[in-house]
């Protein structure tokens, strides 16, 4: 169960929020509510919580500098801002700061909070496991029981996937998993002059061999290259009997059992930097190319907003262009992370902004998994953001108006009742008026375009997934899947299983 304070300065907006969900059905133990950012805060000290949820403007202190505050004394508490206020500002500030989401008052539902949550509770428990078994018992009775003796040291990884997906989606991907018979393998193996003494198992991904070599004291400089051959056998071994790519990072000098731990964590951070080299390393820990030159971070820029704000498409892909080179040439893994973080956010602000569809938002994270490396990840990202120019430059086609009732109709096509008066209502025109104004805009009706949108979301599924036809229907505003199907055939010229079949999943 994890501890959660709501904050927010108005109290309606408190009760709702915590009368959305069963808070405790989903893992969540509400143990404190605020009023504004100071009392918050003064509560937060003394309680700990370790979920916050916080608006964005309040009297007293505001939720980014509540935000910051949080931070400061608890980096790794998860905090979740909200706001009635749809400025990116807002959004690049709180995700700079290293807030988990943003929501929109507006855009809150049971379902979309639940979901929030669900990835709040996958980031907790995947932290929760990854501490390093290296600090536990088991490894200082091995200590303390071993002889006093130099021995030499490789750290064996799997390969990960690149981390796009993980950051995108805001979901934790699994990762590779080393199991028994390949550890036991490992423990096992006998490889000329190398012998494998011990293996550290210090995540599930991750192991330390400790390895001595049948060498005097005076040959240690040959050890470089039988630690290199001994690398590169079980390279080609976990390849040829487990189908697996893994990477060696290689020590050449000999530590004393007590040095390891301290070894491990001084090291530990070069090797994040080797997403910059590829897969299937072998290479030395004190390699320069793992050296991490790099600052934090390098967040979105004012500058990088305001041209896309201004569909000034050529700068703005030669500015994110330029922010990668720097990243890679000074091997900023943490840099890298926090402008894909940044990236990711103002990528979903403009989903918003711009209607996005949720299969549309589901595209391009599923997109975002089949990238692994860093070349893939920059033409990735300038490809989303030449689709997020493409559709400003559609919305700039229309008055502010008939874009509001676009941005409506996209994300409501999925509600069965969906009318002309809905629509109409939240622009703030009558039905009439507005009618008259998207034909004239548009070209065609209030009603044709819904079932537009209705049909591409249709195509999109029919590409996209296996789901029942049913299912589709109901899911793009459809209570019938026969009356569907007839929409579909007479807007498209074919039925929906033919056109699954012939441009869905093989």
């Amino acid at each position: 169960m994890l501890d959660l304070m709501v904050v927010d300065d108005d109290v309606m907006v408190v009760n709702d929020l915590i009368g959305l969900i069963d808070w405790e059905a989903n893992g969540f133990n509400i143990v404190a509510l605020a009023y504004n950012g100071k009392t918050a805060f003064e509560k937060f000290n003394r309680l700990k919580p370790d979920v916050v949820i916080t608006d964005v403007v309040m009297p007293a202190m505001k939720g980014i500098d509540l935000l910051r505050q949080i931070k400061a004394v608890a980096p790794d508490t998860i905090v979740i801002l909200i706001s009635s206020y749809s400025e990116f500002a807002y959004v690049k500030e709180a995700l700079d700061l290293g807030a988990f989401g943003y929501l929109l008052k507006d855009e809150i539902s049971a379902e979309s909070l639940q979901d929030l949550l669900s990835r709040v509770k996958a980031l907790v428990q995947s932290e929760a496991i990854s501490v390093s078994p290296l600090a536990n018992v088991m490894f200082d009775r091995v200590v303390a029981s071993s002889p006093q003796k130099p021995f030499f040291y490789m750290i064996c990884e799997i390969d990960a996937p690149f981390p796009l997906a993980e950051i995108i989606g805001k979901e934790r991907i699994d990762l590779p998993v080393f199991h028994s018979a390949e550890i036991q393998f490992v423990r096992d193996v006998v490889f000329e002059q190398v012998r494998v003494r011990h293996v550290f198992v210090v995540s599930d991904s991750r192991l330390i061999l400790e390895l001595s070599l049948n060498k005097k004291p005076g040959q240690h400089p040959q050890a470089r290259e039988d630690l290199f051959f001994f690398a590169k056998y079980l390279q080609r071994e976990f390849g040829d009997r487990f189908k697996r790519v893994v990477s060696f990072f290689l020590l050449n000098e000999p530590l004393d059992r007590q040095e390891v731990r301290s070894f491990y964590q001084r090291y530990e951070p070069h090797i994040y930097n080797r997403i910059f080299l590829g897969s299937g390393l072998l290479i030395d820990l004190t390699d320069e190319r793992l050296n991490q030159t790099g600052s934090p971070r390098i967040p979105v820029s004012d500058e990088l907003v305001a041209l896309i704000n201004e569909k000034n498409r050529e700068k703005t892909i030669r500015q994110i262009n330029n922010h990668f080179r720097e990243i890679i040439d000074r091997r900023d893994y943490n840099g890298l992370i926090g402008f894909l973080e940044s990236l990711a956010g103002l990528l979903e602000f403009f989903s918003l902004e711009t209607g996005q569809s949720p299969l549309k938002i589901a595209a391009r994270q599923e997109s975002s998994k089949s990238v692994t490396n860093i070349e893939q990840c920059r033409n990735w990202i300038n490809n989303e953001i030449e689709k997020l120019l493409d559709d400003l430059d559609a919305g700039e086609k229309y008055s502010r108006n008939v874009q509001k009732a676009i941005i409506y109709i996209r994300k409501n096509y999925a509600d069965h009742d969906l009318g002309l008066s809905d629509i109409a209502d939240s622009v703030g025109l009558s039905t009439a008026h507005l009618g008259f104004l998207f034909k004239k805009e548009t070209g065609v009706t209030l009603n044709r375009f819904i079932t537009k949108v209705r049909m591409e979301n249709a195509m999109e599924m029919l590409r996209q997934t296996d789901c029942k036809m049913y299912d589709i229907a109901v899911s793009v505003g459809y209570r019938s899947s026969q009356y569907f199907s007839q929409v579909f055939t007479r807007q498209i010229g074919c039925t929906p299983k033919e056109y699954q079949r012939v441009y869905g999943k093989a």
